[in-house]
């Protein structure tokens, strides 16, 4: 039985980046950590505006918000975290919405959003200058040394650029798995002592009706 140190090594293992700066340019992890920052700053302004126009439904928003953080670690290529049932919050301001470290979750979900938009918005442009500058010379022959002096200024920007992502990625998904994990696995350990208790239940109550039907068949 795995404990929760355990997961948690083996999730922060699951992130490792290659140490090789050129294996970066084609592994997984890189690309994965870029959607992931592209989709923190998407769902950290989402989550901004919703607390802004919707601060009477705040318990609300930073569930909802949390929940979404526990999938959204998919993308990095790790398990889902168990989500909290909405039953938990019984009407959308619910204070219980804040609890479970839903409302530290909405916070670093908001801070990682302003701040992966910075260097995201430099490199994205820098790469994409670089790659419309090297489209333009590839055709004309023959090749001058700014042809290699663009495409290998494009590789480091692109090497830098993963790295980066990759880094705020990792960072955000401990932070999030560190504020979450622990009332997952409750979570998890709650539910299987309800099926448990419910299959005990089941159990006892079959053998009642069997005893019961002895006793009948015996008069």
């Amino acid at each position: 039985m795995s404990t929760p140190s355990d997961a948690t090594a083996a999730f922060r293992s699951r992130l490792a980046a290659p140490r090789n700066p050129l294996r970066m340019l084609v592994s997984p992890i890189g690309w994965q950590s870029v959607l992931y920052c592209f989709t923190s700053i998407v769902g950290g302004l989402l989550a901004l505006l919703a607390a802004i126009f919707g601060i009477l439904v705040l318990p609300l928003v930073t569930w909802a918000t949390a929940n979404v953080e526990r999938t959204r670690v998919v993308l990095l290529g790790l398990p889902r975290l168990t989500p909290l049932p909405r039953s938990g919050v019984r009407h959308p301001w619910d204070a219980k919405g804040l609890a479970d470290g839903n409302l530290a979750v909405w916070g670093i979900t908001v801070l990682f959003g302003l701040v992966d938009a910075v260097p995201g918005s430099v490199l994205a442009l820098g790469t994409l200058g670089l790659g419309s500058r090297l489209v333009q010379l590839l055709p004309r022959f023959p090749w001058t040394a700014e042809v290699g002096l663009t495409a290998g200024a494009l590789g480091v920007v692109l090497m830098v650029g993963l790295y980066v992502a990759w880094a705020l990625a990792a960072a955000q998904a401990i932070i999030v798995d560190i504020q979450l994990r622990p009332h997952s696995e409750l979570k998890e350990q709650v539910d299987a002592l309800t099926s448990s208790r419910r299959e005990l239940v089941d159990v006892f109550a079959a053998e009642r009706r069997r005893i019961e039907q002895d006793l009948h068949d015996g008069a």
